[in-house]
């Protein structure tokens, strides 16, 4: 339905690369110029069979844990680290600020909260909230200087107010050509310690649903 950038947006705020263009697939040239309908449904016809058998691999590891006794003691939390654009604005994949990229699934099994069965909460989420939660959730300490919430109060009431104001998620850009900040610019770029431990700068994502 919206296959062309939003009305007004900064033009760093689009990009023309990413995993479809990586892979070698037919791409449009601009925010205004969207991908031809066969490349179109050939995109959505690769992300639907990845969706569906990533979700056949979650059965698997659902069904043995029923087989080996331990569903009803195991915490189980599912979440991905970027969403995903197929087409919207003109956009693929994943390399934006833009709310289809920056938001994610995030479900959680803890089946001795029961009150959590089956619901959803509108309260906001981000993925640094992960950690302390499934710690507070089994019973162990965290680190005291995380960035993180724990979300585990949800589980007892998937109703109270929001316990965060706001989430923050952030793409840095480098485009090439300032006549064309849209055109070949994400930031490729990788840290590394003196223990070669190394993270990519190339992104920092948190799910947003608002501002309180």
């Amino acid at each position: 339905k919206h296959q062309t950038a939003p009305e007004g947006m900064p033009d760093i705020a689009f990009t023309t690369e990413g995993e479809a263009d990586i892979h070698g697939w037919p791409r449009g040239y601009g925010p205004n110029d969207p991908e031809p309908s066969d490349g179109q449904h050939q995109l959505r016809m690769g992300y639907y069979a990845a969706v569906t058998f990533v979700d056949e691999q979650i059965g698997h590891v659902l069904d043995k844990l029923d087989a080996m006794g331990a569903a009803n003691n195991t915490l189980v939390v599912l979440f991905g680290d970027h969403g995903w654009q197929l087409g919207e604005h003109g956009e693929w994949a994943k390399h934006t600020n833009f709310d289809l990229a920056a938001r994610v699934p995030l479900m959680f099994r803890v089946p001795w909260k029961p009150t959590s069965i089956g619901k959803r909460t509108a309260g906001i989420a981000e993925l640094v909230d992960v950690y302390p939660t499934l710690a507070e959730l089994t019973g162990l300490s965290p680190p005291p200087d995380l960035d993180g919430k724990s979300l585990a109060s949800y589980f007892d009431n998937p109703e109270q107010p929001s316990i965060k104001t706001a989430a923050f998620s952030q793409f840095p850009r480098c485009p090439k050509n300032l006549s064309r900040q849209w055109d070949e610019n994400i930031c490729l770029k990788v840290r590394c310690d003196a223990t070669g431990k190394c993270i990519s700068l190339a992104r920092f994502t948190e799910m947003t649903t608002g501002l309180g």
